[in-house]
């Protein structure tokens, strides 16, 4: 079984808590801005998606990395924010006014225990939230308690990859990049559906921040990991072997 610990508010773990990140982030848009800009379509308007992109610690998803791509940043090029969007209105901590959006006095109130509020985002992200844009068309075998837990020991010593999980949970060795192959399949509902979840939520930092569940992505625990995840105790490590011929 697993828990999801709510944390101190001002535990360093948080520094790999991308996600919620941003919302505070927005907080301190609207302080300094006043509310945040809206489209017709009431997405966030450009100018604080620029400002988002340049000034949270997300490499993948910066501005100085979206830019090379396109020339400006909307809602949806900049992930995080429209994510971060979508929680906002199904929890109501902030409503679309004729000024733009802000943050409702309840929704404040709700930030300010971080612990509580990380604790609850985690749970919301991993259980509940689809969006159009991560939704699979492929739903494969499996549970988060089996999930972490098998992480948990799969990446205790130097990360695990995508291909590995590939491996342990569906017996598959490799597969052939085209939907509709099933090892391919479940490939993606892995890096889709865990390893890149729990990168967001900060629990796994992956080490090639711009190649999204590749064959070379390393995904390795983070001190959140250790410190907000109640698992399983891991099994006990084996003692190395001795070469007789040493001795």
């Amino acid at each position: 079984m697993f828990e999801i610990k709510a944390l101190p508010n001002d535990h360093p773990a948080f520094a790999s808590a991308r996600l919620m990140s941003v919302f505070y982030h927005a907080i301190q848009y609207i302080e300094e801005h006043g509310a945040i800009g809206l489209t017709k379509s009431k997405a966030f308007n450009r100018k604080f998606c620029h400002w988002m992109a340049e000034t949270y610690n997300w490499p993948e998803h910066s501005a100085s990395y979206l830019l090379e791509i396109q020339k400006v940043l909307d809602e949806l090029d900049v992930l995080p924010i429209f994510v971060f969007h979508d929680i906002c209105i199904d929890w109501r901590l902030g409503r679309h006014t004729k000024d733009g959006f802000k943050f409702t006095k309840a929704g404040l109130a709700r930030l300010k225990d971080k612990g509580a509020f990380f604790s609850d985002l985690a749970s919301y992200y991993l259980f509940q939230y689809e969006s159009a844009l991560s939704r699979p068309t492929f739903q494969a075998l499996g549970n988060w308690d089996v999930y972490l837990n098998v992480i948990n020991i799969e990446a205790e010593d130097g990360g695990v990859t995508s291909k590995g999980l590939l491996k342990t949970f569906y017996g598959f060795d490799g597969y052939r990049p085209s939907p509709g192959d099933e090892a391919y399949d479940h490939h993606t509902y892995i890096v889709i559906k865990i390893l890149e979840p729990l990168h967001w939520l900060g629990f796994l930092d992956r080490s090639d921040r711009r190649s999204l569940g590749g064959a070379e992505s390393i995904y390795t625990k983070t001190a959140l990991w250790r410190e907000a995840l109640a698992l399983d105790p891991l099994p006990p490590r084996r003692p190395a072997s001795v070469d007789p011929t040493l001795h």
